[in-house]
């Protein structure tokens, strides 16, 4: 029998034990952004390329979901959007977005315009997104056909005088100023077509109760002398006017 017996068992108590210690590294996080717009770009108008199409997404991250709701600063004077988009939701979700110049006689002043998209989440706030339309101005074509015409014709009216004045401020929009001799002054634009004739257009329009419509094209001057045949309504009647 061991003559120390309570020794040996406090040196094997003393050595025989291990002290473990548990170390947390605190590592910090960075908080992400519940959401971003992605897909915004510059779009470019003009009265011939009178719409644009921009796809744009809002993307959720790994952090808060919330509704996102998006709104646009005010578009310049003649420029729409089309109103069949999301404007709230919970990302991610998509939109396809159409701009288009919504008046031919009357179209936006060409420019740069920087345009906001306001985003707002329903517990992060406020972010805004900027992109630029761009509406470009187009080659004057008009210059050629401003004159007095003293010889023109139509289906209803053999002969009369006409006038075409350039308006003052729309590059290519002209005025009649007594179109198939009704003494109304009739708005229409000149344009270059794709295979780079020149031709004219009457939107529809209405001038004291008369409807008119219409458009024609230029000819090369013949022993008639005629610069512009053009296809016409005035009210329920068609014209074939020569000028």
């Amino acid at each position: 029998m061991a003559k120390y017996p309570y020794l040996l068992i406090a040196v094997f108590v003393l050595f025989g034990c291990k002290k473990t210690t548990n170390v947390t590294n605190n590592v910090p996080i960075t908080n992400q952004p519940g959401f971003t717009v992605q897909g915004l770009a510059e779009i470019r108008l003009s009265r011939i390329n009178t719409y644009a199409e921009m796809s744009m997404s809002v993307v959720y991250h790994d952090s808060i979901q919330e509704k996102v709701t998006l709104e646009f600063s005010p578009l310049p004077s003649g420029i729409i959007l089309a109103d069949n988009w999301t404007k709230s939701g919970y990302p991610t979700f998509s939109n396809r977005l159409l701009f288009f110049d919504s008046n031919r006689l009357d179209p936006a002043i060409p420019g740069t315009y920087p345009i906001t998209l306001n985003a707002t989440g329903s517990q992060t706030g406020l972010k805004k997104f900027t992109f630029n339309i761009i509406v470009d101005d187009i080659q004057s074509v008009s210059g050629p056909y401003i004159g007095i015409y003293s010889n023109c014709s139509a289906t209803t009216v053999p002969v009369y005088r006409d006038t075409i004045e350039q308006d003052a401020s729309i590059t290519n929009k002209v005025w009649l100023k007594n179109f198939c001799n009704t003494g109304k002054n009739v708005a229409a634009i000149f344009e270059k077509n794709n295979s780079g004739s020149i031709v004219i257009s009457i939107p529809p329009q209405i001038i004291d109760g008369m409807f008119f419509s219409g458009s024609g094209t230029t000819l090369a001057i013949s022993a008639s002398g005629y610069k512009l045949r053009i296809t016409a309504q005035v009210n329920s009647t068609w014209n074939t006017i020569n000028m």
